[in-house]
């Protein structure tokens, strides 16, 4: 009804997701836009153990779906580094997770079902219509996504390995790590000429999370103040090896600073190349 009365007053209409996006996606483009939010459309519809299957409104968010799968003794099998977007905006706008054999959260949509620009009820399947990778991955574009069918897991833990390595033994181990490993993370941490193969402890991301967010306060008029955060936290940082729920793992366990942030990407069998050339572009600048 409200995509109706929209296009009726001739209006346009966007969707605001968890808005952890940094882009500005979903900012009204002029007073003629209406905004809408799902965070009251949450919760699971169904549960399909035998298909493993699960169905759940387009608001849920990613946190809470965990929870809900758990109940049942289901998982997601891949999940972002950050668990608080709604379903519907971390599918609409690709997000990802960190393996080199299980894919994001767009591989695992079955169905799903949306209210097009005219305000009609579609319903769009995996392997049924070719407009569906195109529906999943929409930014926003194609409608306002109400339900999500998601083929899913048992519920599982990860072992978890957390090494600090020197640049040098990074790049004669990375391709091999990623061979052996299901879930892999690499962190490259500046001004340290280190990388992390894991993520942080939460005592040690929540002391780093502090420590730059007080330097981001000072206006980063600190001589030599990011320096000094990155050598402490390196200094101090622990080998992690633990089995833990998956979402502990995959999830970072904490808030991040505000910041803005870019993605690429590009082909596995040039990870090194491409790090090793942006570790020069970062010592000519003195991050390195």
């Amino acid at each position: 009804e409200i995509v109706k009365k929209v296009v009726k007053d001739k209006k346009r209409l966007k969707v605001i997701g968890a808005g952890h996006s940094w882009s500005k996606i979903a900012v009204p483009s002029s007073s003629n836009t209406v905004l809408i939010s799902l965070n009251q459309l949450s919760g699971l519809v169904s549960v399909d153990k035998e298909k493993k299957q699960a169905t759940v409104l387009g608001g849920t968010r990613l946190y809470e779906i965990t929870r809900l799968l758990r109940e049942h003794g289901l998982a997601f099998e891949n999940l972002p580094s950050v668990n608080e977007q709604s379903i519907a905006g971390a599918l609409a706008t690709a997000t990802h997770g960190t393996s080199s054999c299980v894919g994001g959260l767009q591989t695992m949509v079955e169905s799903l079902t949306l209210v097009d620009g005219t305000g009609a009820v579609r319903h769009f399947s995996k392997g049924k219509d070719e407009e569906f990778d195109g529906v999943v991955v929409h930014l926003g574009a194609l409608g306002v996504i109400t339900e999500v069918t998601l083929n899913v897991v048992d519920d599982f833990n990860v072992h978890e390995s957390v090494e600090l390595l020197s640049f040098e033994q990074w790049t004669t181990q990375a391709a091999q790590i990623v061979s052996d490993t299901k879930y892999v993370k690499f962190w490259l941490e500046l001004y340290t000429g280190r990388v992390i193969g894991g993520s942080p402890p939460r005592w040690l991301s929540d002391l780093r999370v502090y420590l730059l967010t007080l330097l981001q306060t000072v206006g980063g008029r600190v001589p030599g103040g990011a320096n000094a955060v990155m050598w402490l936290t390196m200094k101090n940082w622990p080998i992690v090896d633990r089995v833990a729920p998956h979402e502990q793992v995959f999830n970072i366990p904490h808030a991040i600073p505000r910041h803005y942030e870019l993605e690429y990407a590009f082909p596995a069998d040039q990870v090194v190349q491409v790090m090793t050339t942006l570790r020069s572009m970062l010592a000519r600048e003195g991050m390195w």
